[in-house]
């Protein structure tokens, strides 16, 4: 229900006017008898009309007030005066009234007066909404937009056209559009061009074309354009809107997607070899363990851990693989930000050549952060191929990691950062460097310093999303010619590596308990198995989904876990874990993968906390992994 304001010092015929209003159908905010009184109210209670006299008290004529109010405010106003002259008249007209009415009024009046008002004003204020609306679409769409009548003068032009061709929007109104675009004197399609518009006006259909523009500097732009009719409010097509799309970078795009398309390609590639690679490797690694175990001479010893040696490297590189592929499934855990860099320098060992110096100099002091380690691994590695690519005529590569504390002088400094002690690792060169403006950019998807087909422009967009999950900043100091220098800041974690340090080393990895394993493949499930038994756990084996849940079916009263891999024939191992659930809702689950993408993908709909390793797990963490859920479960059922 609309609100009306009434401005009057003759309180009586005030009250007569609200009850009057009121009896219309319409609210009443207040009743004031000063223009300074007026304001007030329209600030506070924000009225639909305004019912003003000319003469108030004070020093403020309804004149005056209603002025300031039409200048500041979209309410509408009408004006009550038992009299008239000429000059108020004008003086009121000029204060955007909306009406006058003169004392005394009856219902009739009043109601016919309010509801005209009020039509009126809703009406004015729909159109220009709607204009504005129009203005704003127009102004808002990122490509070029102009309105070209049929003598191909340009009727109107969007900002962004505008700019493309350096003119204003008054200037740029009523020239021709081949002038402004073609920078001559004759339309384009007299010299053969492909014309849109002109095709446009021949057929009243849309139509489109690749042209060649020019900036202000004569300068070529390649714009993909797109006419379509436009009618006026008769029906009457007249004009030609014509959007135009500058493609200009296209073809430097293109090349850089198809570049991050190969990369995606190799990536997935990667990820396929790492799955049958890890389940290789894991019966490898399980054999060896067992084989050490049952050594009989120093010789033998010797020779079995040359093998786990080997096997380690070996998973090492599928880390690698899947941390190139993107495949990792993110996995914060407390590690030493030196032992992370010491593994990446011994990776990365055949990828420098000879005629680059390698220095590493890392603190002694405890660098000890919460990070995912196959991130940081693919992070750091990107940045030693960068370095390594941008000195190709030799140079040197220096690593090194310090603690530091960010502050205020370095908010202040670079814009970001929450003040603490952080572990910081360093990877500078003294290659080509990089200028002031592309560093402004180095951080942004597909910005590239490199020669066409020699760099995607993602790994650094990656870096900085990695640095982002694992709670750190980057940044980046260069000069052309001068070498560049990156430095990861990372959240320090002293206590946690404390804690879980002391938990691991004091875990028990043997124990008795009933496993049911699910593994596809026979050499990974076989060399699991043996491993698992020699530590005194009862086995139930089964080589797909289907089987697994039939041996659950069969020995649910003895089983404790399951130990499922997660990519298997006929179900997977979430399927697995689910009926199994319905069963026995708080039976506990280890997943195990060499593709850590289905993980992810098949396993967040799940609970927080799933239990989760990566193929090769060795054999103490799979036994201490194993022994830390039977005994938290335990611990659960004994509350």
């Amino acid at each position: 229900m609309e609100k009306v304001l009434i401005v009057e010092d003759d309180l009586a015929f005030a009250e007569d006017l609200r009850q009057s209003i009121i009896k219309i159908g319409y609210n009443v905010t207040s009743i004031e008898e000063t223009g300074a009184g007026a304001l007030k109210s329209v600030e506070e209670n924000k009225p639909d009309l305004i019912l003003m006299d000319i003469i108030l008290k004070g020093e403020m004529t309804g004149i005056e007030a209603a002025h300031h109010i039409h200048n500041h405010f979209n309410i509408p106003h009408i004006f009550i005066s038992a009299y008239c002259d000429n000059d108020r008249l004008e003086a009121a007209g000029k204060s955007g009234s909306d009406g006058y009415l003169v004392k005394p009024i009856n219902d009739n009046t009043l109601k016919a007066a309010l509801k005209t008002t009020l039509y009126k004003h809703n009406m004015e204020q729909q159109l220009r909404e709607k204009d504005k609306f129009i203005h704003n679409v127009f102004e808002s769409i990122d490509d070029g937009l102009v309105i070209i009548d049929r003598e191909y003068r340009i009727i109107a032009a969007n900002r962004i056209f505008c700019e493309q061709h350096g003119m204003s929007p008054d200037n740029i109104k009523g020239q021709y559009c081949f002038s402004v675009t073609h920078h001559c004197d004759t339309p384009c399609f007299e010299s053969g061009e492909d014309c849109a518009v002109k095709k446009t006006f021949d057929t009243e259909q849309p139509h489109t074309a690749i042209h060649r523009h020019f900036d202000t500097n004569g300068k070529p732009i390649y714009v993909a354009l797109r006419a379509s009719p436009m009618k006026d409010n008769n029906g009457h097509f007249n004009a030609v809107i014509e959007t135009s799309l500058n493609i200009t970078e296209n073809r430097k795009l293109q090349a850089q997607l198809q570049q991050a398309q190969k990369m995606e390609t190799v990536g997935q590639l990667a990820g396929g070899i790492a799955h049958d690679f890890n389940n290789i490797m894991a019966a490898i690694i399980n054999w060896g363990f067992l084989l050490m175990k049952n050594a009989e001479s120093e010789k033998q010893r010797q020779g079995i851990q040359h093998i786990l040696e080997s096997a380690d490297r070996a998973a090492q590189l599928t880390a690698g693989l899947l941390a190139y592929s993107r495949k990792q499934m993110i996995n914060p855990s407390t590690i030493r930000l030196n032992n992370i860099i010491t593994k990446v320098v011994q990776l990365v060992h055949s990828i420098i050549p000879e005629n680059i110096a390698t220095s590493i100099i890392l603190t002694e002091k405890d660098t000890t952060v919460w990070v995912d380690s196959i991130q940081i691994e693919q992070a750091l590695l990107n940045l030693i191929t960068n370095a390594r690519d941008s000195m190709p005529h030799g140079g040197t590569l220096k690593i090194s990691t310090e603690i530091y504390e960010i502050g205020r002088d370095f908010i202040k400094s670079h814009g970001y950062g929450e003040p603490g002690m952080y572990a910081m690792v360093s990877v500078a060169d003294d290659g080509s460097g990089i200028d002031e403006e592309s560093q402004q950019k180095i951080f942004e998807p597909f910005y590239t310093t490199k020669e066409v087909g020699k760099g995607t422009g993602l790994g650094l967009s990656i870096i900085y999303g990695i640095m982002k999950q694992n709670n750190g900043y980057v940044n980046v100091h260069s000069k052309p010619e001068m070498g560049s220098e990156f430095k990861l800041y990372f959240p320090l974690a002293a206590a946690k590596i404390n804690k879980e340090t002391k938990t691991a080393s004091s875990a028990i990895t043997s124990g008795t308990e009933t496993i049911l394993y699910a593994e596809d493949n026979q050499l990974a499930r076989e060399s699991t198995t043996a491993i698992l038994e020699s530590l005194g756990y009862i086995i139930i084996e089964a080589a797909d989904g289907e089987e697994a849940l039939i041996q659950f079916s069969k020995h649910q009263d003895k089983i404790q876990l399951l130990l499922l891999d997660q990519l298997m024939p006929k179900k997977n191992g979430r399927e697995v874990y689910e009926e199994a659930k319905k069963i026995i809702p708080d039976i506990k689950a280890l997943f195990l993968s060499g593709y850590s993408q289905d993980i992810l993908h098949t396993l967040e709909p799940l609970v927080k906390g799933i239990n989760y390793l990566s193929k090769p797990a060795s054999p103490d963490e799979l036994a201490m992994k194993i022994r830390g859920i039977l005994d938290e479960n335990s611990k659960v059922h004994h509350k």
